[in-house]
């Protein structure tokens, strides 16, 4: 059984490790090396993770005590980060944590959830009711495609 819970300080070992790992070898599949490895070392900064976690509703999921996927969104709307570990893949976890925050954003009241998606997670987000508004071309030191994604949001008054 798994549990979500905030991020805490304690994990950000446990994340940059997931994040690292999961972009290593999940999204080669659709980046070239050089992309994923800069991609991946963007990760390191135990700081930004802690500004993370301070300013962003900021969850992880566990299975027995290990995490196993993370995901984050800022207070405007902007879904920052979403990752499964790759032994977690396809087990639901993903969208257990898009199900938790995309809650956490009704219950303050955000109408619209934009997220900067890529390739490897396009079809993930389409399939849970994300409208692609197109590809863009991203710089991290290098050029990345990835996909603007927005989603509205049915607010109960």
């Amino acid at each position: 059984m798994n549990t979500i819970r905030l991020a805490k300080e304690e994990d950000i070992e446990q994340i940059k490790k997931l994040y690292q790992e999961t972009i290593l070898s999940v999204n080669i599949k659709d980046y070239t090396f050089e992309q994923v490895d800069l991609w991946a070392k963007r990760g390191v900064d135990n700081d930004v993770w802690q500004q993370r976690i301070n300013e962003e509703y900021f969850i992880v999921c566990e299975i027995e005590n290990q995490q196993v996927g993370f995901c984050s969104l800022k207070p405007d709307g902007y879904l920052n980060t979403l990752f499964v570990h790759k032994n977690f893949q396809g087990k639901g976890i993903a969208k257990a944590l898009l199900s938790t925050i995309e809650q956490h954003a009704k219950e303050v009241g955000i109408e619209e959830l934009s997220a900067d998606v890529s390739l490897t997670a396009n079809g993930f987000f389409l399939k849970n009711g994300y409208t692609d508004l197109g590809q863009q071309t991203v710089c991290i030191g290098i050029p990345m495609i990835n996909s603007k994604m927005i989603k509205q949001l049915k607010i109960k008054k």
